[in-house]
């Protein structure tokens, strides 16, 4: 005796719809609504290596300089690890704007 898919499974249109739009709500859009142009992919793209780009270097300078003043003084640990993480804020602007873009927001 074959056994019988609970309500929930059924092929029914409507509850097919319904499941669709819950599962495609990403950051590739919403059933309905157009899908990120070309432009604002490669937008994205640049805006969120920019970030991480500019990160790694104002990092670099500051990491090479933070040890050679922990070295000497090793009290000034707190305030050189504040300076380390200040360019952080670089790659989470670049990340937004990144997501702003696909999502079209603006």
């Amino acid at each position: 005796m074959p056994r019988r898919l609970p309500d929930h499974f059924s092929l029914d249109r409507e509850r097919s719809n319904a499941a669709d739009s819950v599962i495609y709500r990403t950051l590739l859009g919403r059933p309905g609504q157009p899908m990120p142009t070309d432009f604002a992919t490669l937008a994205a793209g640049i805006a969120i290596a920019g970030g991480l780009i500019g990160t790694g270097m104002a990092q670099s300078g500051i990491g090479a300089a933070g040890m050679g003043i922990i070295a000497e003084k090793p009290e000034k640990f707190g305030q050189v690890l504040f300076f380390f993480v200040i360019p952080e804020t670089l790659w989470i602007i670049g990340f937004v704007l990144g997501i702003i873009l696909l999502l079209g927001i603006l």
